[in-house]
């Protein structure tokens, strides 16, 4: 019967877990989804008004036809986003896509940040992560290079003159 696994001659009756249900002689998720992100990393300016995409792709691997719903989060502050679908209805290997559209304003922390895509229906709740790389603008860039000069200065004013440096002898006296 379906409920049993055969091989040659031996059958045995098939246990599936609570999240399984039997098909085709063997136990399969009735609930499961795989992501894919195209591209998986996208890079945006903290500006507010530059925009990015990348395609989410859902795929059933479960046993049954699916009514999801999707979502979309990110772990930091200052990252926004929104998609071209926000549902859909897919059937055992099918896929479902949605279009993302993301941004960043100037609060959003500079590097990569995660970004979750979720699909959710009464029966699982399933999620993806996809990286977003937060740039600099180009005053922030200029903010940082300063910062990083006045530092620069900072220290070199603290460092005793080393022999064989520009005015060594003058300045050695100041330090002894």
């Amino acid at each position: 019967t379906s409920s049993q696994y055969c091989s040659g001659t031996t059958c045995a009756a098939l246990s599936c877990a609570t999240d399984e249900i039997i098909s085709n002689h063997a136990c399969v998720k009735s609930h499961s989804f795989e992501f894919t992100f195209t591209p998986a990393t996208i890079s945006v300016v903290g500006n507010a008004t530059d925009f990015v995409t990348t395609t989410a792709q859902v795929k059933n691997t479960g046993s049954g036809y699916e009514d999801i719903n999707f979502s979309l989060s990110f772990a930091d502050a200052g990252l926004f986003g929104n998609m071209t679908y926000e549902n859909c209805t897919v059937g055992p290997t099918g896929t479902c896509s949605s279009v993302l559209t993301i941004w960043a304003n100037i609060t959003a922390k500079l590097g990569d940040r995660v970004a979750t895509f979720t699909v959710s229906n009464t029966n699982i709740t399933a999620s993806g992560n996809f990286t977003v790389t937060v740039l600099a603008t180009e005053e922030k860039k200029a903010q940082i290079n300063q910062t990083a000069s006045d530092l620069e200065s900072q220290f070199n004013a603290l460092v005793p003159p080393q022999p064989g440096s520009e005015n060594y002898t003058e300045l050695s006296t100041l330090y002894n």
